[in-house]
């Protein structure tokens, strides 16, 4: 997401009702995707690094999960 989109894993939804919030790693996990690692988008770039060959090598469908704020929007009120 590029930041303050209400999403399934938002509490609001697009039309600003509250609603239950779905994680992307229970979604994925019950795809039968096992192959999922998460990092900070703004944490250290060689565990960043690491995770994506993490994923570039696995033999199966692996997703790399790059978690953080949009720079645009930091400080802003959505």
């Amino acid at each position: 997401m590029t930041g303050c989109q209400q999403n399934p894993g938002t509490d609001l939804s697009l039309q600003g009702r509250k609603q239950k919030r779905i994680s992307i790693e229970s979604v994925l996990k019950s795809a039968g995707i096992e192959v999922f690692p998460s990092v900070d988008a703004f944490g250290d770039k060689a565990v960043l690094a690491a995770a994506l060959r993490e994923c570039l090598e696995s033999d199966e469908l692996a997703v790399l999960l790059v978690t953080g704020p949009c720079p645009n929007l930091t400080g802003k009120v959505c």
